[in-house]
């Protein structure tokens, strides 16, 4: 009797291990899953946050970035097919014209006089790569300027001790 039940409770055992091995098993399946779909969460989340930011923008700046893109896309696409430098050319000055200090727009133009051989013309894209370094400047270091100018006059001091 008694080794009836040493071999009842080993199979037992062995039973409990293949159970345990077997959730063992599922538990890292299901964990893996729910990684994926974490993952996919915070994609979604992000696609979301900037989705909202761009519902936020007036059309006409929506229309200024459908313009960069289209440019950017063309411009990269020019080493294959030099024909595409007059539409990379034409979508930037769209972006220009709703945008007068668009720093991105103004360096693919300062770019595009300097490298498209239908259009080169080294006065106009040094003039393009300046006026774009001068207003990347503008958005780039927008705060800081702004502080500098009003500790300079000693404004910053004066509005915050009346």
């Amino acid at each position: 009797l008694s080794f009836d039940l040493t071999l009842n409770f080993a199979s037992i055992g062995k039973k409990i291990q293949n159970v345990s091995s077997s959730l063992e098993r599922l538990l890292n399946i299901v964990d893996s899953r729910l990684k994926n779909m974490i993952s996919l969460q915070n994609q979604t989340n992000i696609y979301l946050n900037n989705l909202q930011r761009i519902m936020m923008l007036p059309d006409v700046q929506k229309e200024k970035y459908f313009h960069i893109e289209k440019g950017m896309k063309y411009y990269l696409n020019a080493m294959y097919d030099k024909d595409l430098f007059d539409i990379a050319l034409n979508n930037f000055l769209k972006a220009l014209e709703i945008d007068e200090s668009d720093f991105i727009s103004l360096h693919y133009l300062g770019l595009i006089f300097l490298y498209s051989p239908e259009h080169l013309d080294i006065s106009k894209s040094e003039n393009y790569f300046l006026q774009s370094y001068k207003f990347s400047i503008v958005e780039t270091n927008y705060t800081p300027r702004l502080l500098d100018k009003l500790v300079s006059k000693n404004e910053f001091y004066r509005l915050f001790n009346g």
